[in-house]
């Protein structure tokens, strides 16, 4: 490893490792009070994490992670809220992040929500267009969180404190600290769970309602559970497609998701309806047009006081705003974040 530079070897890169207690601190003063422009911070703390979760036990030596590892976690984190569930990064209105324009720069709008539709090039290069942009070097401005994430507050600055890892932007690598290592491996879980919770909380600031943020943010391929028993509830109430009005053939009844499964990333009877296969198709991930949203009031309505299962899955969204509000606002906002609108029958 080529000795740090001169950057590199400013004030606390000779301090002592800290304890258990002042790492504590310090990890958790990065994550809620460092300044971030976007969620980097958040991407950089769980790699690190999971990377000391996975570590063989007993393994000696210095624990270095490549910059193209982090890239790979960076490409994996960001690629399911961007493709999948269109969440915002930053607070810009023009512009992204370099790690969301390296996503869409692999395969522009077309790019597949999931991530093990990729073939090997696809992934190669979204993983070198990271490594690029994200991880490259600060002596050019491109490196933008490996060297700030250490910056933590103190009054009205922050100032670098190697605590946790040095690094060397030449030989595209972070070097955990023994004591680092031991701390984020034995309280992995713990601090797991701090920062799904405050990415998740940045992210509702710029996202607004967008509903289950954690979930989406902590979802890695998540599958999709079966629906038959919500076909089973609706089947003795309705024998037509809900958007053509056909009549629905046994076998052949599918049940759709009025705001895309991408969206409200739930099952709940309220939001399903019973479709046939050509609807289902055609509609796919997208809204059906405005006025659908009323009908599904209507059909809640109707059959709320009749299935059990749709009765407790709309007292979830009953909130002091009411249910159908919920859904009317629900819809347009699902409209606001991307999705496109599928002209129904």
């Amino acid at each position: 490893m080529s000795p740090p530079s001169p950057a590199q070897a400013g004030a606390g890169a000779a301090r002592p490792v800290p304890g258990d207690g002042a790492m504590k601190r310090a990890f958790v003063s990065i994550l809620t009070r460092g300044r971030k422009a976007n969620t980097y911070k958040f991407a950089l703390a769980r790699a690190m994490l999971e990377y000391c979760r996975d570590a063989p036990r007993g393994a000696g030596g210095a624990h270095r992670i490549s910059y193209e590892h982090l890239a790979r976690k960076f490409r994996g984190y960001y690629w399911h809220q961007e493709c999948r569930f269109r969440i915002k990064q930053d607070f810009r209105t023009r512009g992204v992040p370099k790690v969301i324009s390296a996503i869409r720069g692999v395969s522009g709008s077309d790019a597949p929500a999931d991530f093990g539709a990729l073939d090997d090039r696809m992934r190669g290069e979204a993983r070198d267009r990271i490594l690029r942009t994200v991880f490259g070097h600060a002596r050019s401005k491109t490196s933008l969180v490996v060297p700030k994430f250490q910056k933590i507050a103190e009054g009205g600055y922050a100032s670098e404190h190697k605590i946790f890892y040095d690094y060397d932007d030449d030989e595209e690598v972070l070097v955990l600290k023994p004591g680092a290592f031991a701390f984020l491996r034995d309280n992995g879980p713990i601090l797991s769970g701090i920062v799904l919770a405050e990415w998740a909380k940045f992210l509702e600031k710029i996202n607004g309602s967008l509903p289950r943020l954690v979930a989406k943010t902590e979802h890695a391929g998540a599958r999709r559970e079966s629906l038959a028993r919500f076909r089973r509830a609706y089947a003795g109430h309705s024998e037509h497609c809900f958007y053509c009005r056909g009549r629905l053939e046994c076998g052949l009844t599918h049940v759709d998701h009025l705001l895309p499964w991408s969206y409200v990333f739930e099952d709940e009877a309220w939001n399903l309806v019973l479709a046939c296969r050509g609807c289902n198709l055609r509609k796919s991930d997208s809204l059906p047009q405005g006025g659908f949203e009323r009908e599904l009031i209507r059909r809640n309505e109707r059959y709320r006081h009749r299935i059990p299962l749709l009765d407790r899955s709309i007292g979830m969204i009953d909130t002091g705003l009411g249910w159908r509000r919920w859904i009317r606002n629900h819809y347009s906002t699902c409209k606001e974040y991307g999705f496109s609108v599928t002209r129904m029958p």
